[in-house]
């Protein structure tokens, strides 16, 4: 399949087959992805789009196409097998034109088995490569933010090898998926459930900076308690004490 260089901090270059609705995309880091029955019309406008990577982004991939990652050298070895096996195949036919025609088309009678030719079974299709547990876990939070109404148009996903991490917003908490598929939310300290912590994940990081912020504000001094006052009986043995005090004073 040929690929054309593209513009994008993304992606490198874009592939498209009509006959199998084959998008395939190279990717700035090297890896490059096949992505299935995907429309002429949609590749049309990817390749017209402006911004490309964002494009890519909203429309594939937020798209749940199923895709697969591929592999040039197996890929190289397919093609060399296939176009052996298709000069075998116009070898053999020259030879059987060569030959009489009887005994040799199934349901004829074999001139040297003396048997019914029996008609060649049909290829089988090759079996679709499988999902890793990663890109499940992958598909399964886009298609619940996606139930959820959560806007992708800015979602962003980075690979570092071992872990993807998805930016659904610039304020919404990091999502880190492993490749055995286990989901961590990065800036939450605690959640009971990851899947769930991940669904609800800008709610859920907006209440914890709310409660850093109350916990850091500072408070307000305690109210001190105004003086008691004293009763009248208190009154009147003070004022009695003070005048035991001045006819002592005065003896």
């Amino acid at each position: 399949m040929n690929l054309q260089a593209v513009e994008s901090t993304n992606l490198a270059a874009v592939g498209y087959d009509k006959a199998t609705k084959t998008l395939r995309v190279l990717f700035q880091e090297g890896s490059m992805y096949d992505y299935f029955e995907v429309s002429n019309k949609l590749y049309r406008e990817l390749m017209k789009s402006d911004s490309k990577g964002q494009f890519f982004q909203e429309r594939v991939v937020a798209g749940m196409f199923k895709y697969e990652k591929v592999n040039l050298a197996k890929e190289r070895t397919m093609k060399n097998k296939q176009q052996k096996a298709a000069e075998e195949r116009a070898k053999a036919a020259a030879q059987n034109a060569a030959q009489p025609a009887v005994g040799n088309k199934p349901g004829q009678i074999s001139p040297d088995t003396g048997k019914v030719n029996e008609a060649a079974p049909a290829p089988q299709p090759a079996a679709a490569a499988q999902p890793t547990k990663q890109e499940q876990t992958i598909a399964k939070l886009l298609e619940g933010w996606k139930s959820k109404g959560i806007d992708l148009s800015k979602l962003a996903i980075k690979d570092d090898g071992k872990y993807k991490v998805l930016h659904v917003t610039p304020e919404w908490p990091s999502v880190q998926v492993g490749s055995s598929g286990g989901i961590s939310v990065l800036e939450l300290r605690s959640y009971p459930d990851a899947f769930t912590a991940a669904m609800e994940g800008l709610d859920r990081f907006n209440k914890q900076k709310a409660r850093d912020a109350k916990k850091q504000a500072p408070t307000a001094p305690a109210a001190q308690p105004a003086p008691a006052q004293p009763t009248p009986a208190a009154k009147k043995k003070a004022q009695h004490e003070a005048v035991e005090k001045q006819l002592q004073a005065q003896a």
